[in-house]
């Protein structure tokens, strides 16, 4: 394939509601039919002991799955997370966003990326956004957050595990970005960081 064909690969990574899944949602609305997202949590393996470690992840499909679009070849990813099932077909597109909040742990994985953006989130807004998302303050919620959580608060699930979790890798993963945006800001200025950053790729978009 020609060079100047093939995929720009971005990665966006950060821990739980830093905000990169509205900002790559919002790049996909604006640039529809030209950017695909690729979710890192469909790559989770059937039963893992602990979603917050890189071990419940499938990096070699990940990888596999760049490797293939890179090349202007289809490529296979799960529909659904927790499961395996290689059964959604997706195209190449002229830029191919990924995302996740163990993104940039796998070094093989971070050589593939033509850029990779960290987004960073205090500890108490991770805290009162993940509270939001889960609608703890109602039971509306209640039968999803059981199916993945079990019995466990989702208070107590963020306290003790997602926070220290994600603390562990959180340096590695900075370290290894090209780029690093503050996930504490609004929405539409936290969308138009990240877009200033990758606007290069979007010229040829």
């Amino acid at each position: 394939m020609n060079k100047q064909d093939a995929p720009i690969i971005i990665g966006i990574a950060g821990r739980s509601c830093c905000g990169k899944t509205a900002v790559i949602s919002n790049l996909e609305q604006k640039y529809k039919g030209r950017v695909i997202h690729i979710d890192q949590d469909k790559f989770y393996k059937k039963n893992p002991k602990n979603q917050e470690r890189p071990e419940s992840l499938r990096y070699d499909k990940i990888i596999r799955v760049i490797k293939l679009l890179k090349n202007g070849k289809p490529a296979y990813i799960p529909s659904h997370k927790f499961t395996e099932k290689f059964d959604r077909k997706i195209e190449p597109h002229k830029l191919v966003i990924i995302g996740g909040h163990l993104l940039f742990v796998d070094k093989r994985l971070n050589q593939l990326f033509d850029k990779k953006i960290w987004m960073d989130v205090s500890d108490l807004n991770l805290l009162y956004r993940r509270l939001k998302k889960f609608n703890v303050f109602n039971n509306s919620n209640k039968k999803t957050y059981k199916k993945y959580f079990g019995e466990v608060s989702q208070l107590d699930y963020t306290v003790k595990v997602v926070i220290p979790e994600s603390k562990r890798y959180e340096n590695i993963q900075r370290k290894a970005a090209d780029f690093v945006v503050d996930g504490n800001l609004p929405p539409k200025k936290l969308l138009a960081n990240v877009e200033k950053l990758i606007k290069i790729s979007f010229k040829d978009v």
